[in-house]
């Protein structure tokens, strides 16, 4: 189109600007249509939680699994466009509730949408009240060297 425009109207004063603003409009044209794929790109660069799972939501589902005690170090994050992966720590008291704990932990995984999963299972006899799981997962994460206070996190 430029270059037919070009042709039948050499001589104008304002056909010397038509190239870059044609060139500008293709240009707005690209980004405007690419922009939800560089910002879909970006959150997966960052390891953003994925906007569709609410991990408070997700976390209170996974500690209302009867045998969990407590529910710890959860991390959510998609790799690509449709994989949402997790990785969390859930604390039992008995080891005999293992193998239906870690079958519901990942039912309410797959129930979020996450199809992909890494659950550490921490066995910790201790008889503690709610009050004290946050103390005892603490006593689980670190070691007597630890000087940092992120192991309770």
């Amino acid at each position: 189109m430029t270059a037919l425009l070009l042709y039948f109207f050499p001589d104008q004063v304002w056909i010397v600007y038509l190239d870059p603003v044609i060139s500008l409009i293709i240009v707005g044209i690209i980004v405007a249509s690419i922009a939800s794929v560089i910002k879909e790109a970006s959150e997966i660069l960052v390891q953003r939680v994925p906007g569709e799972i609410e991990i408070s939501v997700l976390q209170k589902c996974l500690e209302k699994i009867n045998g969990v005690h407590g529910v710890h170090d959860l991390h959510v994050w998609k790799v690509a466009d449709e994989l949402i992966i997790a990785s969390v720590h859930i604390t039992i008291r008995d080891i005999s509730v293992y193998d239906q704990a870690v079958q519901d932990c990942k039912e309410v995984l797959h129930d979020f949408g996450i199809h992909s999963s890494t659950l550490q299972v921490e066995v910790s006899p201790l008889k503690l009240d709610v009050v004290d799981i946050k103390s005892d997962m603490c006593i689980q994460n670190c070691t007597k060297q630890c000087t940092e206070d992120w192991c309770c996190m």
